[in-house]
Order: structure tokens, then C-alpha cells, then sequence
């Protein structure tokens, strides 16, 4: 009797130890648990966006023309005129001299810098190199064409789906020396802003 509880007694000292050798061996290598991996960012809110409608969207704030906006507008509507059967047709290789205006606006934001669609204009004839150019001023007393301008903007209106929308259109006219209208060109350009912004 006294043997056998003596090896009862030495299991029951021996077991623990051998538990905590196994999970002493189990952390070899590392010295303790793998740290979780790392969470993921949260996005706590977005910005309603504005968009252009028929165009590539384009992010925004609101529906007023930027920069980019005039210079892709009056880029756009002077290339349709260089690229018009009349220019082809009257120009030809003579080059002539062509005055741009300051373009008139008209638009619901007092803020457009006219002056740089007027640089655009100006600018993207001399690439062409179709055209000898200069800006209106009482110095100029030779030319053979005048560009005139004018930009327009629709009342803000509500879409179907609650957006804001604003239409704007340049208009640009070609007159000769004596006021004759020789073409006229255009294109249109919708901006539409979210209802609301999601928090």
C-alpha cells in the first residue's frame, strides 16, 4: 500500500509539470501571441460631389465654373470653329488678323473671370497657327475678323433626383471689318451638385 500510493503521489506532482513544459515549448520562437493584425481606417463621413453632366465627372463643392471648366469651354468652342468648313474655306493659307474680346457674362456668378476665357480663345487660335491674333484695344486699327463672346447660366433648378443643376453655355460669333456675321459656334456645359452631403 505505502508503493503504490507513493506512485500515485508522484503522478500527481509529475502531470503539472509536464503541462506547463508543453506550453513552455509551444511559445518557442516567439515569447508570446501573435499581435492582432491591424484595423482596417474608417471613413467617419463624404462630401456631396459634383458632377459634370454628360461629360467625365469631376469632384466639386458646388456648381460653379472653375479654371479647368474655362479652359476645356472656350477650348472647345474655338476648336469647333477652327475646324468649321467656313475657316477652311475662307482662310486658307492668308492668315488673317483676328481681334478677341473680352466675352460678355452673363451668368448668375458675378466672380467668372472673363479674362480667361479670353486667354484660352486666344491662345488656342495661335496653336492652331491658322490666324494672327491680338486683343481688343483702340491700338489695333488693322484686322480682318472679330471674335465676340458671351457666356450664359440657367437659374439653379432641382433633377428628378433632388440634385442641383446649373446649365451654362458659351456662345462665340465671328464678324468681319464691316459687322457682317460670318458664323456663329456654341456649346453647352451642365453642372450638377449633390442634394446633400452624407454624414
Amino acid at each position: 500500500m505505502i508503493r503504490k500510493n507513493n506512485k500515485w503521489q508522484t503522478l500527481f506532482y509529475i502531470a503539472p509539470f509536464c503541462m506547463l513544459s508543453a506550453c513552455v515549448q509551444n511559445n518557442t520562437g516567439t515569447g508570446a501571441p501573435p499581435p492582432p493584425p491591424p484595423l482596417a481606417p474608417v471613413t467617419i463621413g463624404q462630401q456631396g460631389n459634383v458632377a459634370e453632366v454628360g461629360e467625365a465627372d469631376r469632384a466639386r463643392l458646388n456648381t460653379k465654373l472653375t479654371i479647368t471648366d474655362f479652359n476645356a469651354f472656350a477650348e472647345k468652342v474655338t476648336d469647333k470653329m477652327l475646324q468649321s468648313p467656313l475657316v477652311a474655306e475662307t482662310w486658307g493659307n492668308k492668315k488673317p488678323m483676328i481681334i478677341i474680346a473680352i466675352p460678355d457674362n452673363t451668368t448668375h456668378d458675378a466672380n467668372l473671370r472673363a479674362d480667361d476665357i479670353q486667354n484660352t480663345i486666344v491662345e488656342t487660335i495661335l496653336n492652331s497657327q491658322l490666324a494672327r491674333v491680338g486683343k481688343e484695344s483702340p491700338l489695333i486699327k488693322k484686322f480682318d475678323y472679330i471674335i465676340k463672346s458671351q457666356i450664359t447660366s440657367t437659374p439653379p433648378q432641382r433633377t428628378q433626383d433632388g440634385r442641383e443643376l446649373v446649365y451654362y453655355k458659351l456662345q462665340m460669333t465671328l464678324s468681319s471689318v464691316t459687322g457682317e456675321m460670318v458664323g456663329m459656334w456654341s456649346d453647352q456645359l451642365g453642372l450638377a451638385k449633390s442634394a446633400r452631403s452624407m454624414f
